[in-house]
């Protein structure tokens, strides 16, 4: 062990006490270079893995919905509470068409990025309404599907959303509009 402390203190004293100009452009070129691969690398890592996330969550909605029959059930089973169902599925609507209008078509109008920071005034309203919207349409998802799925009613819920969510990832046109920019 000390073997290599020693020769790592050699390599080290060597590589300070060296000189000249060209020996240093060489290395910041070089390490911009690296560093501007490693962050290409590092993007790429960072998208896959939010695709393969993504990918997950939709496949385990999946599940979810084949399994419990959802689709039957929201559509024609007798012992849904329809008040509250519609109730839910109203806020849903209102919360999707309040998330698609502005990340997708305000950016696509104004040619810029979406404005993600929640405590600026131009997203302060629709911040709360989307929020109100949501935990309303969730309370009443629960409420309309409980005397169905009884004590499973959130846990399903939770999966079937978090699918919903991450399935936007895998939208290849939505995804790209803003990973090049």
């Amino acid at each position: 062990m000390s073997e290599l402390r020693s020769r790592y203190a050699a390599e080290q004293t060597v590589a300070s006490t060296r000189t000249g100009e060209a020996d240093t452009l060489l290395a910041g070129e070089t390490q911009d270079a690296l560093s501007a691969a490693e962050r290409k690398r590092r993007e790429s890592v960072r998208i896959w893995s939010v695709r393969v996330q993504s990918l997950f969550w939709v496949l385990l909605m999946g599940v979810a919905v084949v399994h419990t029959n959802f689709v039957y059930v929201l559509l024609e089973d007798r012992s849904v509470n329809r008040l509250f169902l519609n109730i839910g599925v109203v806020g849903a609507t209102v919360n999707c068409a309040m998330f698609v209008y502005l990340m997708y078509v305000e950016p696509l109008l104004t040619k810029q990025r979406p404005l993600l920071d929640p405590t600026s005034p131009k997203m302060l309203l629709s911040t709360i309404l989307s929020l109100g919207s949501f935990f309303w349409c969730v309370l009443s998802f629960c409420k309309g599907l409980w005397p169905v799925y009884g004590l499973l009613t959130p846990f399903i819920l939770a999966v079937v959303l978090m699918g919903l969510f991450m399935g936007s990832n895998l939208v290849p046109f939505l995804f790209d509009f803003y990973a090049d920019k």
